[in-house]
């Protein structure tokens, strides 16, 4: 239920903000009592007028970027109330919106924008690119070589004690809290016994000590 009143209450939302638009852009128009509308005429004709008003839309476009998904002046790409990709292309069918430059006014085959998607190359725009958000949502895989040995982390060195010195193989476990040395090697560089201790060792795989 919670989720169902989130939806709807987003849509409502939604509806409000480009009715809200629509109205604005309708009330700009006057009428005049011949019923045409009134445009005001100066000195070089009611062209100037209008290329004067295609100009100041011009400029205010390049200042004021409005999300096509939910009306507010940020980039469509970094729409955070519209974020589903399935969800932006019913808001774009729904209002008669270009589906490459997310305008109004004219559908994606008559559309004169050069502009392709960057992440995939396609004709449409960066904000419902599918491919993008699959390579941004993909888990990382770990690739393991299938080769017949491993190498181990190994050296040669002199283990040196009161008997003297003796030359020996040391392996490198990083995953060991102790270290250990054989028997032989101990009693060949006498090397004194501190202490004993009793200690279950499991070898990898083995389940009992």
């Amino acid at each position: 239920m919670k989720e169902l009143l989130e939806a709807m209450t987003k849509e409502i939302e939604l509806r409000e903000a480009h009715h809200a638009v629509i109205t604005t852009s309708e009330g700009q128009e006057r009428k005049s009592e011949g019923g045409k509308p009134y445009t005001k005429k100066g000195p070089y004709g009611n062209s100037f007028a209008a290329a004067l008003l295609a100009r100041r839309h011009q400029d205010s476009a390049k200042f004021v970027s409005r999300c096509a998904y939910c009306l507010q002046e940020h980039d469509p790409n970094n729409c955070t109330k519209v974020k589903g990709i399935i969800e932006r292309k019913k808001l774009i069918r729904k209002y008669g919106r270009c589906f490459i430059c997310l305008k109004k006014g004219h559908i994606s085959k008559n559309c004169l924008s050069k502009s392709n998607c960057s992440a995939c190359g396609e004709r449409h725009h960066n904000s419902i690119c599918e491919s993008s958000v699959k390579d941004t949502h993909a888990s990382p895989n770990l690739h393991v070589g299938s080769e017949g040995s491993v190498p181990l982390q190994t050296a040669q060195a002199e283990v040196k004690g009161p008997g003297g010195g003796v030359r020996t193989r040391v392996l490198f476990d990083s995953g060991s809290h102790r270290s250990f040395v054989t028997v032989k090697a101990a009693q060949t560089a006498r090397i004194p016994v501190k202490r004993r201790e009793w200690l279950k060792i499991c070898t990898f795989g083995q389940e009992k000590a």
